[in-house]
């Protein structure tokens, strides 16, 4: 018989919140099928407060909604991390009812809510290794991003399994900061996955043609979700520059986030709305066709746990161009493109130029990335839940 592993996020494990909790959730639920138990959130008529058989992808789940939400564009005026956690708090009498083996949590706010439960196997997943607060769309967040410390390591006590997607600086560091707070944790690198079912090398497609992209055209992309962190204005600056060069470029930003209206107006005031294109949320199958017509990725983020659109754009031989963050270097090879580590839009431009001049050499031999492949997910996370 398989263990059950009790699996809680703030996500309604098909398409709200888009980002990477729900990324992970969805690769969880195709790795190890019923042989989860949901805690989630629901966006419909969903019951809330009560265990019920939810059908997700064809599988039944036992399911647990802990609150409705409103899907709705724009950030909500009570943040929804407090939100998960003020109703997880609530629903623990009715969620530990549940029979399971282990139990798998991601966000902060999760393990915040659930830290004085008394769960035996609890594995914690750091989604990524920075301080939330530092990084919010809220100024008074910010303000209190030195209390982060005390509130939230800790809490890391109560897991007996800690994993993260971050490089093996990124995991020391996180490391000393627990220490300095009292708590001595053990943290494995598990980086986070993409399913190489969806994303790989095609070089024979027709993409350019559906896609409305000329063959003579140069495609820039990126993808991820519009955060300030992940620096979209500084990839426009470098694109600029780059397309005075290269007049028949274009620049494509697959995505959604609270910046879409800025970014837009920003593009519109450097009047570069015929070469850059904010396209929205694409599912995954789209994104692919993208990064296999594309002629350079690019990512210029800031703050970065494990990238997954680097995996990607890696996995379909897509030549990347990225600034220096977290995991860069464990990602992209010599063989995969140029990580720029001076945040200088001039000499981004520079390094796209040179990608672009030696196009034929990155796209000549697709490298292996199954050890990233969701197809190898149940069979690392079992080996470590079962090691405990």
């Amino acid at each position: 018989m398989n263990s059950k592993i009790l699996y809680i996020e703030a996500c309604n494990y098909i398409d709200f919140p888009i980002g990477g909790q729900l990324t992970f959730a969805k690769q969880m639920l195709k790795a190890y099928g019923n042989d989860l138990v949901l805690v989630g959130i629901a966006s419909d008529r969903t019951p809330i407060r009560r265990w019920i058989k939810r059908r997700i992808n064809g599988k039944e789940y036992d399911f647990f909604a802990t609150h409705r939400v409103r899907i709705k564009p724009g950030k909500p005026l009570i943040p929804r991390r407090f939100i998960a956690w003020f109703y997880l708090k609530l629903s623990k009498k009715k969620v530990l009812q549940s029979h399971f083996d282990y139990c798998i949590c991601r966000g902060p706010e999760i393990i915040l809510a659930i830290r004085n439960w008394g769960i035996r196997n609890l594995c914690y997943y750091f989604p990524g290794m920075s301080n939330p607060l530092e990084i919010s769309r809220r100024w008074y967040a910010r303000i209190l991003k030195n209390l982060w410390g005390i509130i939230f390591y800790p809490s890391l006590k109560v897991a007996n399994v800690i994993l993260a997607a971050a490089d093996k600086a990124t995991i020391d560091l996180t490391i000393k900061k627990a220490l300095s707070f009292k708590t001595e944790i053990k943290i494995i690198p598990f980086p986070t996955r993409i399913d190489t079912d969806v994303f790989y090398f095609r070089p024979k497609n027709n993409f350019r043609v559906e896609l409305g992209i000329n063959s003579n055209e140069i495609l820039v992309v990126t993808t991820g979700r519009l955060h300030w962190a992940k620096n979209h204005k500084f990839l426009i600056d470098a694109f600029e520059i780059f397309n005075k060069k290269y007049s028949n470029s274009i620049f494509i930003i697959i995505g959604n986030g609270n910046l879409f209206d800025d970014l837009f107006a920003y593009i519109s005031s450097k009047n570069l709305n015929h070469c850059i294109k904010l396209i929205g949320f694409q599912p995954p199958e789209q994104i692919f066709k993208y990064l296999n017509i594309a002629n350079i990725f690019v990512m210029g983020s800031i703050i970065e746990g494990w990238a997954t659109s680097l995996l990607e754009a890696k996995a379909c031989a897509t030549p990347i161009c990225t600034t220096l963050f977290s995991s860069a270097k464990q990602i992209v090879t010599d063989n995969d493109g140029i990580i720029v580590e001076n945040r200088d839009s001039i000499v981004f431009a520079e390094q796209m130029e040179i990608i672009i001049k030696n196009g034929h050499k990155y796209k000549s031999d697709p490298p292996d990335v199954s050890e990233y492949s969701v197809s190898n997910l149940r069979k690392n996370l079992s080996s470590i839940l079962s090691s405990t």
